[in-house]
């Protein structure tokens, strides 16, 4: 049998475009994908391209409202070190919140924890979720983004384990504690 040459830019872009404009639907396209490990490549160059964009944004907007020119050169050595260190803490990110969606998802539906193709799939939606954070270039997007990302993930949850809707909230629940303090702290820290 002659294995489907993929083509990796089409498949991003269209993945991409889907998980911005069409969530739910484009969640339940990725899972009905089949199973190879070509397949992961489309989800990591959405979690780096996330990393960059993040960091961009962030030195962008840290170099604008900035008057010093130390303080601006200084800005832009931070840029550098993010620009080469997030990519990595993102894909990082990545792998851990994949593992605890499917420990906790495969506990609380009863699957096999063990299971190749729940895991792989669950390794897709939560990295190609990661695509709204390309929005991170934008001043102040990057709380809103996070909150899209658990959003997406949450239905990624509810299809891939045929979670119902309080399950896949369980689920999904820590990640959305970290973010709700994290805004907590940034808005209490103004």
């Amino acid at each position: 049998m002659a294995r489907k040459k993929i083509d990796l830019g089409e498949h991003f872009s269209k993945h991409l475009h889907d998980i911005l404009l069409y969530p739910k639907a484009a969640i339940r396209h990725i899972l009905k994908e089949d199973s190879n490990t070509m397949g992961l490549w489309v989800p990591a160059f959405v979690v780096v391209g996330a990393a960059i964009l993040t960091s961009l944004g962030g030195a962008i907007w840290s170099i604008i409202i900035t008057d010093s020119t130390l303080i601006g050169l200084m800005e832009v050595a931070k840029f550098y070190l993010s620009f080469v260190v997030l990519p990595f803490w993102y894909l990082s990110l990545w792998i851990v919140w994949a593992l605890v969606i499917h420990f906790m998802a495969s506990v609380y539906t009863g699957k096999d924890i063990t299971n190749w193709d729940v895991f792989y799939r669950t390794m897709k939606v939560v990295g190609i979720a990661w695509a709204p954070l390309f929005l991170n270039i934008l001043p102040f997007f990057v709380r809103i983004t996070w909150f899209w990302w658990i959003y997406l993930v949450f239905w990624g949850v509810k299809y891939n384990y045929g979670a119902s809707k309080k399950i896949a909230f369980i689920v999904i629940f820590p990640a959305l504690f970290i973010e709700v303090l994290k805004l907590y702290t940034l808005l209490a820290s103004l």
